[in-house]
């Protein structure tokens, strides 16, 4: 009954980053490309993400980065169309910095929550997917 309960490991802006860089190395491949099966693809991806690990830590599976990648999407959507919402109001004078003010307390405002994925924004905004 003591036992200890493990949770899921958190994910962490260098994870994210590393998997973001797993996703777009395997996305952009020019001899594979698009034509791939789902499971091929996630297959790819975490063995890419597994590959650039510092030694000595847990591997994750393709499902855990599926999920991660799931769960993220529809957040940093939400995000680029507050940013180009925000964007198209043209206000006077306003910097990027008061540009990403203004994105962030909206984003807020309709979701009830901080936005804290920017570093997948970041990395994915040129993108083509």
């Amino acid at each position: 009954m003591g036992g200890v309960v493990v949770g899921a490991k958190k994910w962490t802006v260098a994870k994210d980053q590393q998997l973001i860089r797993a996703w777009v190395n395997v996305s952009a491949d020019p001899i594979i490309g698009a034509d791939q099966k789902k499971a091929s693809f996630w297959s790819r991806v975490v063995s890419n993400f597994n590959e650039h690990s510092p030694q000595g830590t847990l591997a994750r599976t393709s499902k855990i980065c599926k999920s991660r990648c799931l769960q993220c999407a529809p957040l940093i959507s939400k995000w680029i169309g507050i940013m180009l919402e925000v964007e198209r109001s043209n206000h006077s004078g306003w910097n990027d910095a008061k540009i990403l003010e203004e994105a962030h307390r909206l984003y807020t405002e309709s979701t009830g929550k901080k936005f804290e994925l920017e570093h997948w924004f970041e990395r994915l905004k040129d993108q083509l997917k």
